[in-house]
């Protein structure tokens, strides 16, 4: 007999090369504040989406739940710039995958 393995041991989830804290400090290096949203005192919390491709490539990048430009092209700007992730899997083999992300704006952040 052959171990039976449940749905949820064949599937991982995209990661981040490095894990959760890698992404928060590479969001903390690259997604700045704009001075735009800062001059309009635009705060606030919202989701971005994207996709990631078998490859470990970024593509389909939605911010949602955000009426400020500046930050909507910030947030866009650094998750396109991110290096490749470790893809998800189905079983062995690499699979398309979608991941939110959620951001929250401060005042206090940009100072």
């Amino acid at each position: 007999f052959g171990q039976m393995q449940t749905p949820e041991a064949l599937y991982q989830e995209a990661e981040y090369p490095g894990g959760k804290e890698a992404l928060q400090n590479y969001f903390n290096r690259h997604l700045r504040y704009p001075t735009a949203a800062i001059d309009k005192e635009v705060v606030g919390r919202f989701t971005a989406t994207f996709r990631v491709a078998p490859t470990g490539e970024v593509y389909e990048i939605k911010v949602l739940n955000c009426f400020d430009e500046s930050i909507i092209k910030a947030t866009q700007k650094a998750i396109r710039s991110m290096p490749k992730w470790l893809p998800a899997f189905s079983g062995e083999e690499p699979v398309e995958s979608d991941v939110t992300l959620i951001f929250q704006f401060e005042l206090h952040d940009a100072l």
